[in-house]
């Protein structure tokens, strides 16, 4: 894992003078940072300044210390970092600040569990949270530990993940115990807060335009989602610590709430547990806090109230599922794992007691997830027994054929079939059905519950545990039978060919694209394809965003055209393709995260579309393809196998060696036509995955590289050309 290293004067962490042994201060110090990669390559160093950061907990006086980075302090650093430091913002590049996070109460217990439960509590819902990457400290050359580098939940947060414009409407607000939970404002007025708060509380209830006059104040969809998460994982070290506000161009003008310090809830080392009933807590909590007198005054709305259920039952039946919530605390869990053992040896009780730690550590994660597979039976009986429902029950959605829709149950539109949904009785769904790509609604199965089987939308207050619904779907020819079909979003160093999308023609005649044009999720983004082309029936078309790199690594694909000049990001993004009456064509909006193919990100692999007939939007529709993709082909099986480029070439060839070699030696020989060898052998370590190899000094030619060990043989052929 990566390792950070900080160097300074030692009185400036001990004694007197230093901020580890006055943790209570908030001083800063001056000091030096060196990063190093997962592959021990240093990729930043620079002066910075060094503070104490944290709450009540550990963090600030636990002896393992968590400590913020400023690297553009004006006195101290020399400006931002510009590195992606949290892989899981692989599109931040740019960092003032870093939060160096031991842990806090869960330190040497059950660490990273804040950073799992604020992670599982966010996936697919509407909240923000601090990302995370583990990160081995070293201070002054000595071994300091493990410690989560986390995002700081400042200003700098939202302008640069939401883009947000920070000036004089920005607002910013925290609350926490250890500043004697007052609300405090870190950008802007806490009388702007309290301002919105008291014309919250004016509104009329009784009034038809209640949550739309709410709406304008506090974002509901996402204070809806803030709530649910709060009560799922039932935190109650809140709502009177733990609180941070904000509010800017980018929410609408209106508040929202930030998830943040979550760790005392449920097992291990929690102070509530999957058995806690969490919504008695908030409903009897005293009403002065006006945090969670938000939602108590909502709850007396019954149209909120019916949405507040439903969406509640929405996010359990997605989001919170066992294998959603398991699989992000294993994954969390997995990517410390490797270094616990030298954390408790330094901070645990020495080797004499590693051992036993570590059971317990791993022991913890067993408790965890059985917390996290109880919980939403809890909450669903607790649901049920406070606001005095009758019961629940499960309903079962299909669609016929496959793939060939969706059927969108209130909040959320479930991608794959048959599907089974726990609701609540007296509490009426909403169902509707929607067509996927060239496929159109043609009516449900009939049932008792609807009364209109061409009618894509049902009201239901189902009550009968088990009922299906079942939606059908027939197939429509479509008036331009163009689709995207491969989608290279971030190929990585092995194939730096830019970004780059794939047209296929699926129909039976060709298509002029004179005046067609892509965009993506920004509309500052926008290029048309130049001058006249005919894209013929089943043939493909590859736009890239940078025509010289493409044709670098693929010099053998003519049927490309260029460049667009804009990259398609990650974690998600769109791309949407218009005719030129801005009619749109095709349109897909991706993910490098599950469910979506999660190999198609930074090594080397594309997105690849299965059924053009079916919704772009479909993540089950794509898959990852080969190595390099197919661009300007169609998808054939992947050959493992080497790939030589340029070629032909001038300069420099590079040679990306198949991933199953990736733990075995190979050598490299080059030889001319005649068979004489030109360079003397080569023996690398298959892990680098590529060879590189200077072709300036060689007479333009053919020549013939030769790659092999105990196992493989595989010759590759270049044209040496001079410049």
């Amino acid at each position: 894992m990566p390792v950070l290293s900080v160097i300074t004067d030692n009185v400036n962490l001990y004694g007197g003078t230093g901020i580890f042994d006055n943790w209570q201060q908030e001083w800063e110090r001056p000091c030096y940072v060196e990063y190093f990669d997962e592959n021990k390559k240093k990729q930043f160093e620079q002066f910075s300044g060094i503070q104490i950061d944290g709450g009540a907990g550990g963090s600030r006086s636990d002896p393992q210390h968590s400590f913020r980075l400023e690297f553009s302090n004006n006195l101290y650093g020399v400006g931002d970092v510009k590195y992606k430091l949290i892989p899981d913002r692989p599109n931040r590049v740019n960092y003032k600040s870093i939060y160096i996070r031991n842990g806090s109460n869960q330190w040497l217990t059950f660490e990273f569990k804040d950073a799992m439960e604020c992670k599982l509590l966010s996936y697919m819902t509407n909240n923000y949270y601090s990302h995370c990457t583990p990160v081995v400290v070293y201070i002054n050359g000595g071994y300091f530990g493990l410690y989560e580098m986390r995002e700081k939940l400042n200003d700098e947060y939202f302008k640069e993940n939401y883009h947000a414009t920070i000036d004089s409407t920005f607002q910013l607000l925290s609350l926490s115990y250890y500043y004697k939970s007052i609300l405090r404002a870190l950008n802007g007025s806490v009388d702007a807060f309290t301002n919105d708060y008291n014309k919250f509380l004016s509104l009329n209830q009784a009034a038809a335009d209640y949550l739309q006059k709410a709406d304008q104040i506090l974002d509901l969809d996402y204070y809806t989602d803030y709530i649910i998460a709060q009560s799922w994982i039932a935190d109650i070290d809140w709502p009177y610590n733990n609180i941070k506000i904000v509010k800017g161009d980018f929410t609408g003008h209106r508040w929202r709430f930030v998830l943040q310090d979550v760790e005392w809830s449920l097992n291990p080392n929690g102070w509530s547990n999957s058995g806690t009933d969490h919504i008695s807590y908030m409903i009897n909590y005293n009403s002065n806090m006006p945090y969670i007198r938000f939602w108590q005054e909502l709850m007396k709305n019954q149209t909120y109230k019916k949405k507040f259920i439903n969406r509640f039952a929405d996010i359990m039946n997605s989001s919170y599922l066992s294998q959603n919530t398991n699989g992000i605390a294993q994954s969390v869990y997995d990517s410390s794992y490797s270094e616990m053992r030298a954390e408790y040896v330094k901070w645990g009780g020495g080797e004499a007691s590693a051992n036993t730690k570590m059971s317990q550590y791993a022991n913890n994660l067993t408790i965890f997830k059985s917390e996290l597979n109880n919980r939403s039976n809890t909450v669903r009986n607790n649901i049920v027994g406070n606001f005095k429902l009758s019961g629940m029950y499960t309903v079962g959605l299909q669609v016929e054929p496959e793939n060939a829709g969706v059927i969108r149950v209130n909040t959320i539109s479930p991608e794959t079939y048959p599907w089974t949904g726990v609701y609540f009785a007296g509490v009426s769904i909403e169902l509707e059905a929607k067509g996927m790509g060239n496929y159109v609604f043609d009516g449900w199965e009939p049932n008792t519950f609807i009364k209109d089987t061409h009618n894509p939308v049902v009201d239901a207050d189902v009550k009968v545990d088990g009922y299906q619904f079942k939606a059908k779907f027939k197939l429509q020819t479509p008036e331009h039978a163009v689709t995207i079909s491969e989608i290279n979003y971030n190929s990585g160093e092995e194939f730096p060919a830019g970004d780059w999308v794939e047209l296929y023609n699926y129909g039976a005649t060709s298509e002029d694209l004179f005046g067609w044009y892509i965009t993506d999720h920004k509309s500052v983004h926008h290029w048309t394809i130049p001058g006249t082309v005919i894209l013929p029936a089943n043939g493909r078309l590859v736009l890239a965003s940078d025509l010289s790199k493409f044709s670098f690594v693929y010099p053998e694909v003519t049927n490309v055209v260029g460049s667009f000049g804009f990259g398609l990001g990650t974690p998600s993004d769109s791309i949407q393709l218009f005719n030129s009456a801005n009619k749109l064509i095709a349109g897909v909006q991706y993910s490098s995260e599950e469910p979506w193919p999660t190999e198609a990100y930074s090594n080397g692999k594309t997105l690849e579309l299965k059924d053009p007939n079916i919704g772009l939007s479909l993540s089950a529709n794509w898959f990852a393809g080969c190595l390099g993709g197919s661009p300007g082909t169609a998808y054939q099986k992947c050959n493992v196998t080497a790939r030589l480029f340029p070629n032909p070439s001038s300069n420099q060839i590079h040679i990306i060696l198949p991933f199953l070699l990736n733990e075995q030696r190979i050598t490299c020989r080059v030889f001319d036509i005649v068979g004489k060898e030109v360079n003397p052998g080569l023996s690398i370590d298959a892990y680098q995955n590529r060879v590189e190899i200077s072709a300036a000094n060689l007479p333009d030619g053919i020549y013939i590289v030769h790659l092999s060990d105990g196992n493989y043989r595989e010759n590759l052929k270049f044209v040496k050309r001079g410049n």
